[in-house]
Parts: C-alpha cells; sequence; structure tokens
C-alpha cells in the first residue's frame, strides 16, 4: 500500500490510474530478484588449485597383490622390448654408415684412445653376438627378478601352511606322566557296550529314579528264536511279564527261589522281572541279537542247534543303587563286578576273539612284537587311530579289549601306552605274556568252528539283515 502510495505522489498526471498497479508490481519483483541475487547467488571464490604434491613412492613388495605384480611384470618387459628395439635400430644405423657406435665413442673417451671403425676391426660379428647375449641376460634377469616377488609371497603362505598342518599331524605328549597301570576303567565301559549290541539289561533302582527301558516296550513280529534260561538267586520268587504288542504287560510265569526258568521267545520281545513281595521291577532285559556259540561257552540250544540261548542268573544287588546283580557267562553284564584284575580280563577277551572269529591275529602281534623289542621308542607305543590298518584288524575288533587290559589309553586321536620314557619292567613283562597268550590262542584256538545259531552273524534283530530275512542257518 506504501508503494501505491509514493506512486501517486511522484507519477506525473499524465499517467493513468490503471497503470500504477502493473508498475507496483514490477518493483516488487525487481526488488524480490535484487535480494535474491544479493543474499543467495553470490559468485563463490574460485579455488585454489593445489600444490604440486612430491610424487608418491611406490607401494611396498610386501603390499602388492599379484594382479599388480603381473602387471609390473609386463610393463617391464613393454619397456625392455622397447628400448632394445631403439638400441638395434641405432646400432643398425651407425654400422650402415661405417662409423663407430655411440658405445664405442663413449669407451674410446673413457680410454683415451680414437674408436675404431669397421675396416679396422675384424671382431665386430662377435661384439655384436656378445651385446645380443647380454641384453638377453638382462632381460631374464628382470623376469627372474618380478617373478621372484610372487614366488616368495607364494612360498612363505605354503611354508607357514606346511608347518601347521605338520604341527596338527604331531602326535600330542603322553597323557600320563607315570608309568603305573590306568585300571580297567575303560575296559568296563568297552565291555558294556559289547553286552548292549547283543542284549540289553536294565537294572532297577532302589533311589527313587524311575527306570526307563532303553526304547518304548513293545513286542514286534519276531523271525529269529531265543531260547532263555534265566536263574533266579534272590531270596524271594520273581514274577516274569511280557511285554505284549500293544505295550501291556501279560504275567508268564513265576521263578522261585533256586529254579530256573525256560522260554522260547524271539529277538527284540521285551520283558520285565519283578519281585514278587514289593513288585518293584528287578530287570528289564530285550535280547537284541544272537551271539554265535563256541565249545567252551555254548549259546545254541543242545536240542536245535539252530536256535540261539541266552542264559543268565538273577543275583542280590553287589554295589550302588540297583536292585539286584546280573551274572551272565558269554557276555559281562556288569563288568565292573566280573572283570576285576588283568587276568580275567585278557582271558574273556580272547575268548570274544574267538568266538566273534576275529581274523588280525597277525596285525596284532606285530604291533606287540615290535613294543616288547624296542620299549624306548616311543612310535611304537603311541599309534594313530586312523591308521587303516590298525584301526581296521585291531582297534575296531574284539582285540581292543587286549589293547584296553594291559594299558592302552585313548588320548586326541592316538591309543598310547606308559609315557615318553621307556617302559618299565612290570609293564614290559604284561605286554610279553600277552602276546605269548596271543600266539598261543592264535595257533589253537584260532578258528572258529561248530553250527551257529540263525542270527549269529551280528544281524539278529527281525526284519533287519541276513538272518532276519532269509532265515537260514550261517
Amino acid at each position: 500500500m506504501k508503494i501505491a502510495a509514493w506512486l501517486r505522489v511522484h507519477l506525473p498526471r499524465w499517467v493513468p490510474y490503471w497503470v500504477h498497479p502493473f508498475l507496483e508490481r514490477l518493483l516488487v519483483t525487481l526488488l524480490i530478484v535484487f535480494i535474491w541475487h544479493y543474499f543467495v547467488i553470490r559468485e563463490e571464490p574460485a579455488p585454489k588449485k593445489p600444490a604440486a604434491s612430491k610424487k608418491k613412492s611406490p607401494p611396498a613388495e610386501s603390499f602388492l597383490n599379484f594382479n599388480e605384480l603381473d602387471d609390473l611384470e609386463l610393463k617391464e618387459t613393454v619397456d625392455d622390448a622397447k628400448e632394445e628395439k631403439k638400441e638395434g635400430e641405432s646400432d643398425q644405423e651407425e654400422e650402415s654408415t661405417g662409423l663407430p657406435s655411440k658405445k664405442d665413442m663413449m669407451k674410446a673417451s673413457e680410454d683415451g684412445a680414437p674408436p675404431k671403425l669397421d675396416n679396422e676391426n675384424d671382431n665386430d660379428e662377435s661384439r655384436e653376438k656378445s651385446s645380443q647375449k647380454k641384453h638377453e641376460a638382462d632381460r631374464k634377469t628382470k623376469k627372474e627378478k618380478a617373478t621372484s616377488r610372487s614366488d616368495t609371497s607364494q612360498s612363505n603362505t605354503s611354508s607357514s601352511a606346511q608347518i601347521t598342518r605338520q604341527e596338527s599331524q604331531a602326535p600330542p605328549k603322553f597323557l600320563s606322566n607315570t608309568g603305573e597301570h590306568p585300571g580297567l576303567q575303560a575296559l568296563w565301559y568297552w565291555c558294556d557296550t559289547e553286552t548292549s549290541l547283543f542284549r540289553d539289561y536294565n537294572l532297577g533302582r532302589t533311589d527313587g529314579e524311575p527306570v526307563i527301558p532303553p526304547y518304548k516296550p513293545q513286542a514286534r513280529r519276531g523271525k529269529v528264536q531265543v531260547k532263555l534260561q534265566v536263574t533266579n538267586a534272590t531270596y524271594s520268587d520273581v514274577v516274569v511279564y511280557w511285554i505284549n504288542y500293544k505295550g501291556l504287560e501279560e504275567q508268564k510265569g513265576t521263578i522261585p527261589y533256586g529254579h530256573t526258568w525256560n522260554q522260547i521267545t524271539w529277538i527284540d520281545h521285551p520283558w520285565v522281572f519283578r519281585e514278587r513281595e514289593t513288585d518293584k521291577v528287578l530287570l528289564h532285559y530285550i535280547p537284541y541279537r544272537v551271539i554265535p556259540t563256541t565249545d567252551a561257552q555254548p549259546t545254541v540250544d543242545p536240542n536245535d542247534p539252530s536256535i540261539g540261548l541266552q542264559r543268565f542268573t538273577i543275583k542280590p544287588p553287589g554295589f550302588g543303587p540297583w536292585t539286584c546283580s546280573i551274572h551272565d557267562p558269554v557276555l559281562p553284564a556288569m563288568a565292573k563286578q566280573v572283570l576285576t584284575n588283568q587276568s580275567d580280563a585278557i582271558a574273556w577277551t580272547l575268548l570274544h576273539c574267538q568266538r566273534m572269529d576275529y581274523s588280525g591275529w597277525n596285525t596284532l602281534k606285530k604291533y606287540l612284537s615290535k613294543i616288547v623289542q624296542q620299549p624306548e621308542e616311543v612310535k611304537y607305543r603311541q599309534i594313530r587311530q586312523a591308521n587303516p590298518n590298525f584301526f581296521n584288524n585291531v582297534w575296531n575288533t574284539p582285540a581292543r579289549g587286549l589293547l584296553l587290559a594291559v594299558g592302552f589309553v585313548e588320548h586326541e586321536g592316538f591309543v598310547e601306552l606308559g609315557t615318553s620314557q621307556r617302559l618299565s619292567r612290570q609293564r614290559v613283562q604284561d605286554i610279553s605274556q600277552l602276546l605269548f597268550q596271543v600266539e598261543f590262542w592264535h595257533d589253537y584256538y584260532g578258528g572258529n568252528t561248530g553250527e551257529q545259531p540263525l542270527g549269529a552273524d551280528g544281524y539278529g534283530r527281525p526284519g533287519f539283515g541276513r538272518a532276519g530275512a532269509i532265515g537260514q542257518r550261517r
């Protein structure tokens, strides 16, 4: 409004009033443009030119990757070729004119003697050959230097990897620092595992903990028959129950004290033995597989050799929170109670090797002989488990029990005996006695003869393996 009043006062009277609004808008627009140009679009000062920076030094060789090294090698070879081409052209021009070359001039100036022309010396061809050989030698040395950079880096990485690989494969230090026998704990654990492969004993408890069978207690359709002979050596009567196909207990009989109960059953059929007075669980039993027979400890039915025989005795509890103990003449159900010393452990393991038709006697004797002959050599007493010969013929066979019985232990992928020092006289005598027993058993009881029951090949579970599917004698 002030601008309009100002225009009415200062504009001439001959300017019509209808022009005043247009002039007012024009002035306002010019004012806005002036303010925008002054405060916003101001010319910024021209950027200063950066000072000439010094040439950066090339990166160190240790920080160059292989691609950069290849580029450097290619560049050096191209530069060498250009220089050689220029030198060759200059030499050819000088030779065509018959004048001495630049090199000869420089050499003559240094020596103080005039240069020689082509017609003054007949050995120019030899000089040219020598110069060419020199250029080739220089080019080879440059290439070797360029390639040596990558070779050194690769060799460093490969050498470090090789060192770490050797350290990882190096045998660890011995677990024990004393020459004492470690005991039979490892043997007992292994024997219990071997027993569980053929028959499953799950004892009841007295501390209130629930007794859980190894899997759902339910009988399955079996094809391999087994005869059970269970003797009651407790001070009360024992009631026998069979777990039917619905998972329910069916009473099959009672075993008075001092009597033996006989029953034909099938592989994988579970049984429960309870005390008659208190109805507490004494044992869950499952015949899992049929073990081969021997003359010393037969495992076949005398009336029908094709039927396997599994017999055991229920006895009062020995130790621990168990309601009873089991005595199995074929497989030590509780090895800690049966195999109490080294001699019993070796005797049972040798019989088990004969029963399972062990065939790696020669390999076992070689390992034991080396220990007896050189007891101070550590490499014969620290054997790698991944060694195929040792694993397949000794460690993954029933002969493992023999090594555990004399004191071998597992440690970080190795099987070791004693310490890093020389074996004591007693330990050497134990190995020597074991070697004698192994040779005796191999010579006189090496082969397992006789008719085996169905399922005695280790696949006696119903519906699994040869015995369950074919149903014929071995």
